[in-house]
């Protein structure tokens, strides 16, 4: 009956090593060949396992004379066999970048179970020779074996010895199952944290396009408002025509209207008209056009960038997090949302780029129209000098200096509103030009910044692994207790084979596998 349940127990644990199952979305296929490796290895594991208990539980309730150990003693030859040799495929899957972290820990927990079925298979086979010798003390006739003789070859102590080695077995296991449902554990974190930072960083990437979408949405307001106090200029100029409508005739019975006066109020007249508005306006039209179109461009390989920089740093979070070595967890901790930052910081940076050029172009507009104010008032007053000429009495005649003189001044003024006028034609597409370059370099820098914070960012999260695990070898080197140096003293001076700790011997062959030498 004890041998009943303890056998029970074993069996609930050796179940609970092929339980524990997690659900992959990430499409990141690491996660899954890992994954399906520990499903391998606790697979492996539990058939040969549930056979050992159900042969437990078998020997348990044998009441037969002849009882068979060797279909026992079999199954735990099949499972030492697995631990030994059965898990070549699933350690290479399982060493991610050459990392044996979650493998030591494999081979380690199998030496130590490995231990417990040695124990349990020289009991056995202790039980069985004292079971045929008691056997054949009775005759060997088939007969049921009087209890004293069973009792003199089957002793209480053998029996204890077979129960604590059943009893080992949970414990043996406890560890193996660590090994196993850790890991996974820490994949099913992994899979979980790619889903959640590709989202985060393709939102990054959404806002970052949106501001470019919100920029030349911007640059368009702002070229309809400049074209609008371009325009401005006609209105202006016609409320002067309309005031000098009646003070013409008079001014042109002058014969000193022909030079100069007709040529400067041509010349406003140029200037104020639909084409040369029109001039203006659609070269202003055509270069924002041309700069929206460019702009747009700076931004198309953002999809590519993120995915050649920062994916890779997503990755390096995510192996180091599964490769379980011991600070696995404190380096994900540590660096897991600097691979999301790199996205939006350079969501960032490329929003300030534009909201800078944004502000440059607002000058630009702001100077437009300061020159087109310039202009304006350079006809401003010209009703009222018409009206100083046209209230000369006689004329032409007497208005003939004044309209001469005036002729000279409105022509001086015309030229400079005309030069004043075309600056608009110099500056659109000279500011387009530097802005766009600006642009241009302001996007490859955020760029360039964020493939080198990436590029860092890998490289420090590869070195929290190593580094921290290299500094606690050295520090565990230099800091080893007296108590150690006194054990390997110890172990010097014993016999090859073993050396004794109070009762129990511990083959130095095991020792070594467990890593205690």
């Amino acid at each position: 009956m004890f041998v009943a349940n303890r056998s029970t127990a074993l069996s609930v644990g050796i179940g609970t090593l092929s339980d524990y199952k997690i659900l992959l979305g990430s499409q990141y296929q690491v996660l899954y060949r890992m994954r399906d490796a520990f499903y391998s290895v606790a697979d492996n594991f539990t058939k040969p396992g549930a056979e050992i208990t159900d042969q437990l539980a078998y020997l348990a309730s044998n009441r037969s004379v002849m009882v068979d150990f060797q279909t026992t003693l079999a199954a735990i030859a099949s499972l030492q066999t697995v631990l030994t040799t059965g898990y070549t495929q699933e350690y290479v899957t399982l060493q991610p970048r050459n990392q044996s972290f979650i493998t030591d820990r494999l081979t380690d927990s199998f030496a130590y179970i490995n231990q417990t079925l040695v124990q349990l298979d020289k009991t056995l086979r202790q039980l069985q020779t004292a079971a045929a010798k008691a056997q054949q003390e009775a005759g060997s006739n088939g007969q049921t074996i009087d209890m004293k003789i069973v009792r003199e070859f089957i002793s209480p102590r053998l029996i204890n010895t077979l129960l604590n080695a059943i009893d080992q077995l949970p414990g043996a296991i406890s560890p193996l199952v660590y090994s196993v449902h850790s890991p996974l554990a820490q994949l099913d974190k992994a899979d979980s944290y790619i889903s959640t930072a590709k989202g985060d960083i393709e939102s990054a990437l959404l806002q970052a396009h949106q501001e470019v979408v919100n920029f030349n949405g911007n640059i368009r307001q702002l070229k309809q408002e400049t074209n609008d106090v371009i325009a401005t200029i006609s209105t202006a100029y016609r409320d002067q025509q309309t005031l000098s409508v009646d003070l013409l005739p008079k001014l042109k019975a002058s014969v000193n209207y022909q030079y100069d006066l007709k040529m400067a109020l041509d010349t406003f007249v140029d200037v104020a008209s639909v084409p040369s508005i029109e001039e203006k306006t659609g070269l202003l039209n055509q270069t924002i056009a041309n700069y929206v179109s460019n702009s747009t461009t700076y931004d198309d390989d953002l999809v590519t960038v993120y995915g050649d920089r920062i994916c890779p740093a997503m990755q390096a979070v995510v192996q180091v997090l599964i490769a379980s070595g011991p600070y696995a967890a404190y380096c994900y901790n540590k660096y897991s949302h600097r691979v999301v930052d790199l996205a939006i910081h350079n969501f960032y940076d490329i929003g300030e780029c534009y909201q800078l050029e944004l502000n440059r172009l607002y000058s630009v507009s702001r100077l437009i129209s300061n020159l087109i104010s310039l202009v304006t008032f350079n006809f401003a007053d010209l009703f009222e000098n018409l009206s100083v000429c046209a209230a000369i009495q006689s004329c032409p005649g007497d208005c003939d200096p004044c309209v001469d003189t005036l002729g000279r001044f409105l022509d001086t003024l015309a030229l400079l509103m005309e030069e004043k006028y075309d600056l608009i034609l110099q500056i659109v597409p000279y500011e387009a030009k530097a802005s766009l370059q600006r642009v241009k370099s302001c996007a490859a820098f955020s760029k360039y910044k964020l493939i080198a914070d990436a590029h860092d960012l890998i490289k420090e999260v590869y070195d929290c692994e190593s580094d921290l695990h290299r500094s606690r070898e050295e520090n565990t080197a230099v800091t080893a207790p007296p108590s150690a140096v006194k054990m390997k003293h110890r172990k010097e001076t014993e016999a090859p084979g073993e050396y004794q700790t109070g009762v129990r011997f511990v083959d130095k062959g095991l020792t070594d596998q467990l890593g205690l030498r």
